[in-house]
C-alpha cells in the first residue's frame, strides 16, 4: 500500500511538473510554494481569458449566414387590433449558399403561454422571397422577432423596430391606403364614420395578405394611383371575402384611373370611359355646403352607372358611386383626392363620411370569442355528454357501501362464518373496482373526439361568410396528437384559467403552416379536453331571404320570407326584428316559410317604445335574452347539448362597460342551427369520432319600405352608439347616470330609413327621479363640425328648429349630455325623427 501511494505521488508530481513547464514559456517558475500558488492563479486567469476570446470569436447562432438578408414588417403600417389576427410580412434574400430551413416566430402571452408559429422556407442561391405569417398577438405587443432555423440552429433573425407596432381598440376605424403620396390622405384621421376615432395606415400591394382572416383589422381600403392588376388570385379572393364581411373598398379615379381599376373592373359600380376636364362642379360644393378653394377645370373620370347607386354626382355624372356586396361595398371615386378641387378642400371629409359611415356597426358576434372559459366549457360539455350523472355515481356508491357492509355482514352471520369477512370484503372490493374500471373505460371510450362549434356570420345575398370555430379535442388517454386543419384557416390555443387565477394556453403551442395547417404535438391527459379557435371563410349557405317594411294601422310591420335551397336542414330557425322574435321552427332542405313581425308603433302623434327585456341593456346582444326559444329550452345537466349552445352564446357575448361604440343588432336577423361540420379536421389517429354544431347569424337585407303617412322612428329603429364618455355609469341611452360627467351618442336609423325625408327632430329626455335638473344638451353640426348647445331642451319632448344641420346623409344625429348638478339620472334619451319615406 505504501509503495502504491508513493508511486501515485510520483505520478502526480510528474503531471504537475509538466503543467508548470508549459506555463514556464510565459513565466519562469520559482521553487517556493507561494510562487507556485500564484502561478496556479495566473494559469486560471489565462485559461478563462483564452476561453472568452475563443467563444467571442466563434459566430453565434443568432448571426446571419453569409449573403442572407431578413426584414420583418408587422400589422398594417404597424397598426393592428389584438381582437383579430396580426399579419407579419417577411422578406428574405439570399446571395450565399442555399438554405433549407423554417421560419420561427414565438408569441409569449405570459408565463407558460408560449405559442410558436413555423413555416418552411427554401432559399436557393440568388433568390428573393416574400411571405406572410399570421399570429394571434396579445394586447400591447410592441415588437416581433423572426428566426430562420436550418439544421437545428438559427442562421438569421430579424425584428420589427421597437415602438412601431401599435395596438388599436377594436372599435377604432382603420383606413388602409395604397398610394405613392404618403401624406395625401392624412385628413382621413378626422373622418370617423360612426366610430370614436380613426387611423390611417399607408400600405403597398405586398402588404395585402392572401388569407381572408388577416384582413379583419382593416375597415376601409383605398387604392390610389396603383396597379390593381398586380394583385394575385389569392389576394383577390381574400379581398372579396373581406368586402362581403363588411369591408369597404374605394377605387380612386382621376388621371391614373386605368391601372388603378384594371384588376377590379368587374367589381366596380360604374363602367369608366376616360378622363375629361370639367370647368365647374357646383353640385359637389353645394352638397357639401362649402365652396372650392381652387377654380376649374378639374380632371374627372367619366363613367356610367352599372349597378348600385350614385352618392355624389354632377347632373348624372358619377362622382362617388357605390355598390353593395354582402355586408360591405365597393366605391368608385371619379376625382383624385390629391388634385383640385379635393386637395385642401374643407368639404373633402364630408365626402369621405359617405364611405366611413357605411362601415358596419360592431356586433357581439363580429368580435369573435370574448370569453375563453365559456368557449372551453361549450366544447367540453359536448365531449362529456355520455358520462354518468352525479345521481348515477351516488347510486353506484350506495350499492357498493350496502353490499360491502350490512349485506355482507348479514350473509356471513346467517351462515355462521363471520370470520370469512377478511376474504369476502377484498373480493367485493376487487369486483366493484373491476366494474368501475370497465364501466369508466367503456364510457371514456378508446377513440379521441373532435368537437367543433362554429359561428357563421354574413349577409344573405353575399357569397362568402366569416366563420369562427371552437375546436375541442377530447382524449381518453395520456398521449400526444397532431391536429390538421385546412390551409386557408388560422388557429390558436385557448387560455384556460387555473385554480391560482393564471391563464394557461391549452394543449400545444406549436402551429405549423407548410401547405397545410397543423397544431403539432398536442399533449393531453386522461379524459381532458384541449381547446382551440380557428378562423376561416366559407361560402354562404344557399338560403334565400327577403324582408320588406310597411306601415299598417300606425305600426311598422316586417314581411319576411325564408327559403332553404341548401342540401342540409336548418334547425330552430328564428327571425329577430328589432326587439321582436318570431320562431320559425325547423326548415328542411327545399322548404320555405313566410311570417310577419310587428316592429312597433310609428305614428307621429304617439310613438311608443317596444317592450324591452327587463334588465337587458339595449346595447347588448339579443342572443342571451332570447336564449330559451333559440336554444330550445333552458340549459340543464340533463340537456348537455343545450348547455353547450348556451355556453357558446356566453362566449361570443361582449361584456364591456367602457365607453365605445355600442354593440349593434342588424335590423332583420336570421338565427339557425345545423349539425353540418364546416371545418375539415383530422387527427393522426386511426379512429376519431367527430361532432359538429353550427350557429348561423345572418343579416336579412330590407328590400323596400312603404308608408303613405309620416313615420316617427322609435329607439328600436335606431342604432345607438356611444362615441365617448367620462364618469358615467351604465353607458346606455336607458337608465343612464351621469355622475357629474358627460356622454356623447350617435343615433343612426336603420339603413332602410337613411333616405327618410325628415321634417321634425325631437329630443326625448326622460328623468329617472322627479324634481331633478335636466342635463345640458348639445347637438353636433355636421357642416360646421362643432357642438351646438340647445338651451330649450328640457325633460319631456323638445322640438329642435332647423333640424337639417344636425342630420348627415344617413340621418345620423349626434347628441352630447353634460351633467349640471352632479347627480343627474336619465331614464331614456334619444332623437325622434319624423318624416316621409322617400318614393
Amino acid at each position: 500500500m505504501d509503495i502504491y501511494k508513493g508511486l501515485r505521488g510520483v505520478s502526480r508530481r510528474k503531471r504537475e511538473k509538466k503543467r508548470l513547464s508549459l506555463l514556464s514559456v510565459f513565466f519562469p517558475i520559482r521553487a517556493n510554494s507561494s510562487w507556485r500558488k500564484t502561478h496556479y492563479a495566473l494559469r486560471t486567469i489565462i485559461l478563462l481569458l483564452l476561453g472568452f476570446l475563443f467563444f467571442s470569436a466563434t459566430p453565434s447562432q443568432a448571426q446571419s449566414a453569409a449573403g442572407l438578408t431578413l426584414t420583418v414588417e408587422a400589422g398594417f403600417d404597424g397598426w393592428y387590433k389584438s381582437t383579430y389576427w396580426l399579419p407579419v410580412h417577411i422578406s428574405a434574400a439570399n446571395s450565399g449558399a442555399a438554405i433549407d430551413g423554417e421560419l420561427q416566430l414565438v408569441i409569449n402571452d405570459g408565463p407558460g403561454n408560449e405559442t410558436r408559429y413555423t413555416t418552411p422556407l427554401e432559399l436557393p442561391t440568388m433568390s428573393d422571397k416574400r411571405l406572410t405569417m399570421l399570429v394571434k398577438a396579445p394586447r400591447g405587443l410592441t415588437r416581433v422577432e423572426v428566426d430562420l432555423v436550418a439544421n437545428g440552429r438559427s442562421v438569421g433573425s430579424a425584428t420589427t423596430r421597437t415602438g412601431v407596432l401599435r395596438d388599436l381598440p377594436t372599435h377604432n376605424l382603420l383606413y388602409g391606403v395604397i398610394t405613392p403620396d404618403a401624406s395625401g390622405f392624412d385628413f382621413l384621421s378626422a373622418v370617423t364614420g360612426r366610430r370614436g376615432e380613426a387611423t390611417v395606415a399607408y400600405l403597398s400591394s405586398h402588404h395585402l395578405p392572401d388569407n381572408p382572416p388577416a384582413w379583419n383589422s382593416l375597415d376601409v381600403l383605398i387604392l390610389h394611383n396603383t396597379d390593381s392588376s398586380q394583385l394575385n388570385p389569392t389576394q383577390r379572393q381574400a379581398l372579396s371575402g373581406w368586402i362581403q364581411s363588411g369591408g369597404q373598398l374605394v377605387v380612386v379615379g382621376g388621371p391614373d384611373w386605368q391601372p388603378t381599376s384594371s384588376g377590379l373592373t368587374e367589381w366596380l359600380p360604374v363602367t369608366p370611359h376616360g378622363v375629361e376636364n370639367i370647368e365647374a362642379l357646383p353640385a359637389l360644393s353645394q352638397q357639401a355646403g362649402l365652396p372650392f378653394d381652387q377654380s376649374g377645370p378639374y380632371l374627372v373620370t367619366e363613367s356610367s352607372l352599372r349597378q348600385g347607386e350614385l352618392l355624389w354626382h354632377q347632373e348624372g355624372l358619377p362622382l362617388l358611386a357605390r355598390r353593395d356586396w354582402g355586408q360591405g361595398g365597393v366605391y368608385f371615386l371619379a376625382l383624385d383626392p390629391t388634385l383640385a378641387p379635393l386637395r385642401g378642400w374643407n368639404g373633402q371629409p364630408i365626402l369621405w363620411q359617405s364611405v366611413a359611415g357605411q362601415v358596419p356597426d360592431l356586433t357581439p358576434w363580429s368580435r369573435g370569442i370574448q370569453n375563453d372559459r365559456s368557449a372551453i366549457s361549450a366544447v367540453s360539455t359536448l365531449a362529456q355528454r355520455t358520462l354518468p350523472t352525479a345521481g348515477t355515481l351516488m347510486l353506484f356508491m350506495l350499492i357498493y357501501i350496502v353490499l360491502i357492509g350490512p349485506v355482507n355482514y348479514k350473509i356471513l352471520k346467517r351462515r355462521g362464518q363471520r370470520e370469512m369477512a377478511w376474504v369476502t370484503v377484498p373480493i367485493l372490493v376487487l369486483v366493484f373496482s373491476g366494474i368501475a374500471y370497465v364501466t369508466g373505460f367503456g364510457l371514456r371510450g378508446t377513440a379521441p373526439i373532435l368537437n367543433q362549434i362554429s359561428v357563421v356570420t354574413g349577409q344573405i345575398g353575399g357569397e362568402q361568410a366569416r366563420v369562427q370555430t371552437v375546436i375541442g379535442l377530447y382524449s381518453p388517454s395520456r398521449t400526444g396528437y397532431d391536429l390538421e386543419l385546412p390551409p386557408t384557416a388560422v388557429v390558436y390555443p385557448l387560455a384556460r384559467t387555473t385554480a391560482f387565477g393564471e391563464n394557461v394556453r391549452s394543449g400545444s403551442g406549436h402551429i405549423i403552416s407548410n401547405g397545410r395547417l397543423t397544431v403539432s404535438n398536442i399533449r393531453t391527459d386522461i379524459g381532458s379536453v384541449e381547446a382551440f379557435v380557428a378562423d376561416s371563410y366559407h361560402p354562404l349557405p344557399d338560403i334565400l331571404a327577403t324582408a320588406s317594411l310597411r306601415s299598417e294601422g300606425g305600426s311598422l310591420v316586417a314581411d319576411v320570407e325564408v327559403i332553404n335551397n341548401g342540401r342540409f336542414s336548418l334547425n330552430r330557425v328564428a327571425i329577430i326584428g328589432g326587439r321582436q322574435l318570431e320562431f320559425v321552427g325547423d326548415l328542411p332542405a327545399g322548404a320555405s316559410r313566410s311570417l310577419q313581425l310587428n316592429l312597433g308603433t310609428v305614428t307621429a302623434t304617439s310613438p311608443t317604445l317596444m317592450p324591452g327585456p327587463g334588465g337587458w341593456p339595449s346595447t347588448q346582444s339579443p342572443l342571451l335574452y332570447f336564449a330559451e326559444p333559440l336554444l330550445g329550452g333552458w340549459a340543464t345537466r340533463s340537456e348537455p347539448e343545450i348547455a353547450a349552445r348556451h355556453e357558446l352564446f356566453r362566449a361570443i357575448e361582449s361584456y364591456s362597460g367602457s365607453a365605445q361604440p355600442a354593440t349593434a343588432v342588424p335590423p332583420i336577423l336570421l338565427v339557425a342551427w345545423s349539425d353540418e361540420a364546416l371545418l375539415p379536421l383530422s387527427l393522426n389517429h386511426n379512429r376519431t369520432e367527430q361532432l359538429a354544431t353550427t350557429l348561423y347569424v345572418l343579416n336579412i337585407p330590407v328590400d323596400s319600405v312603404s308608408a303613405s303617412d309620416p313615420l316617427s322612428l322609435s329607439p328600436d329603429l335606431l342604432q345607438g352608439n356611444v362615441i365617448d364618455s367620462s364618469r358615467t355609469y351604465n353607458i346606455d341611452y336607458r337608465d343612464l347616470y351621469l355622475n357629474g360627467g358627460w356622454i356623447e351618442f350617435e343615433f343612426t336609423p336603420w339603413p332602410a330609413f337613411h333616405d327618410l325625408q325628415v321634417d321634425e327632430l325631437t329630443i326625448v329626455l326622460q328623468q329617472q327621479m322627479s324634481g331633478s335638473t335636466p342635463p345640458a344638451v348639445l347637438l353636433w353640426d355636421w357642416a360646421e363640425r362643432v357642438w351646438v348647445p340647445e338651451t330649450a331642451v328640457a325633460w319631456g319632448n323638445s322640438p329642435i328648429p332647423d333640424p337639417g344641420r344636425y342630420l348627415n346623409d344617413q340621418n345620423s344625429v349626434r347628441l352630447r349630455l353634460e351633467d349640471q348638478t352632479g347627480n343627474t339620472g336619465i331614464g331614456l334619451v334619444y332623437p325622434r325623427l319624423t318624416g316621409q319615406v322617400a318614393r
